[in-house]
């Protein structure tokens, strides 16, 4: 499908999941991906260096609502997030960089947000 998109309308921004820093490189030349995603499992400073270096913006998918995860996204740099849980998202970015949502380029909702009470995030 990709090659499609980039056959009809080789200008056309796409985005590419990947799951390999090496992965970067190939998906900007073949696909014109400007924004790159990987799952919070294969995150690596490697893939967050990797596609800076490249000027590809990168999203991480966060499946759960996983603290440790979104501290671990945020400390590592990555620009977007996809999550279903932006209010504890939100709450995590808030508590360790005290700057407003803004700091992460874009907080990517799949599904509508579940009422999850920040409150009940535990941050050291």
């Amino acid at each position: 499908m990709a090659l499609q998109f980039r056959e009809l309308a080789p200008d056309l921004k796409q985005k590419i999941n990947i799951r390999y820093a090496s992965d970067i490189p190939l998906v900007k030349e073949r696909y014109n991906a400007t924004v790159v995603e990987c799952s919070i499992e294969d995150l690596s400073e490697h893939i967050v260096r990797t596609s800076h270096e490249q000027d590809v913006k990168l999203m991480v998918y966060i499946r759960d609502n996983d603290i440790k995860a979104y501290r671990r996204a945020i400390r590592l740099g990555v620009d977007i997030v996809n999550t279903r849980y932006p209010r504890s998202f939100i709450h995590v970015l808030r508590r360790l960089t005290n700057k407003p949502p803004n700091h992460i380029n874009r907080i990517h909702n799949k599904e509508k947000c579940l009422d999850t009470n920040p409150e009940d995030c535990e941050i050291p």
